[in-house]
């Protein structure tokens, strides 16, 4: 089944909108031997591209819905990568990644549980070819403008292992 907008080559195409009234809408392959992929993007453009927003709606009373993203398991037990990047021209210019927790919320970057070894977690910068190499920072929020108040502490807890912090030479 093939569903289209109409396109344009001066300006904009026709829009195409899929709505569910108080049910579910799900977008899958079906399950088969080997199942298709699903792909939502925008178009290529000549001047620009349009933008993508994933997002839930808004709650009058109660709680807004979550987004989850995830990748299956697989019947070896080992699951899929899942990457987040920010584009660039070429292999020169990355555009930032922001994350970051709604009001008043926690935000936790974690391998999950494992009975075997669990996985490593790794933030870094790249590397630099011709440039300088980008900063790693970790900064605690501090308090604004209340009293009896203190700014969050930083811990480096490598229970039974080292923590190790180093600084790497300019290679020059």
């Amino acid at each position: 089944v093939n569903i289209a907008a109409g396109s344009s080559e001066n300006g904009k195409g026709g829009a195409l909108s899929l709505l569910g009234g108080s049910g579910s809408v799900l977008l899958a392959s079906a399950k088969n031997l080997r199942s298709g992929g699903v792909t939502v993007q925008t178009g290529a453009g000549v001047e620009s591209t349009g933008a993508m927003a994933i997002r839930t709606g808004a709650a009058d009373e109660g709680g807004a819905g979550a987004i989850e993203v995830a990748v299956g398991v697989s019947g070896s037990g080992i699951g899929a990568a899942l990457s987040l990047r920010g584009s660039g021209i070429g292999v020169t210019s990355e555009r930032e990644i922001v994350m970051s927790s709604g009001s008043s919320s926690a935000f936790q970057i974690s391998t999950a549980r494992s009975v075997d070894d669990s996985g490593a977690v790794e933030i870094r910068s790249g590397d630099s070819e011709h440039g300088n190499a980008g900063s790693v920072s970790v900064r605690a929020g501090g308090k604004k403008g209340f009293a009896n108040t203190r700014g969050a502490s930083i811990d480096l807890d490598g229970k039974t292992g080292a923590v190790s912090i180093q600084s790497s030479d300019s290679g020059g």
